[in-house]
């Protein structure tokens, strides 16, 4: 399903409808975000339930999936539907140009202690198309 998704994003049309827009980016937030759960690494717990004690397979460690600001927004959203217990770290950047090409300008970070933990960058670079 990714590569439709990816396809509806980049067709010219759908930009046109900016709610669709945003709910497939939002879905494919879900589809990477199902596909990096696929190679995390597991741990086993347990839990008591009515019947008695259970044991599944959860993450080991939960994520720090970090948004770039504003185009970002559905697709961490999706993510955070897969991770729902993943800390969130926030960027807010752009590109300030001049005569030799751009820097990059960070008006605004704020992010949990990521020592120690996987960061997952969430960000769909749609400058690129």
């Amino acid at each position: 399903m990714a590569g439709q998704l990816l396809l509806d994003l980049r067709d010219a049309s759908t930009h046109q409808d900016k709610a669709a827009f945003r709910w497939n980016m939002q879905r494919l937030g879900r589809e990477l975000g199902s596909a990096l759960a696929h190679t995390w690494e597991m741990a086993e717990a347990t839990c008591q339930t009515p019947l008695g004690e259970a044991t599944e397979h959860v993450p080991a460690a939960q994520p720090v999936l970090a948004c770039i600001l504003r185009a970002a927004m559905p697709l961490h959203q999706g993510m955070l539907d897969v991770w729902d217990k993943a800390d969130s770290a926030f960027v807010s950047a752009y590109r300030k140009h001049h005569d030799r090409g751009f820097d990059i300008e960070v008006e605004y970070l704020g992010a949990p202690s990521v020592a120690g933990r996987q960061l997952v960058l969430v960000d769909p670079m749609l400058a690129t198309g």
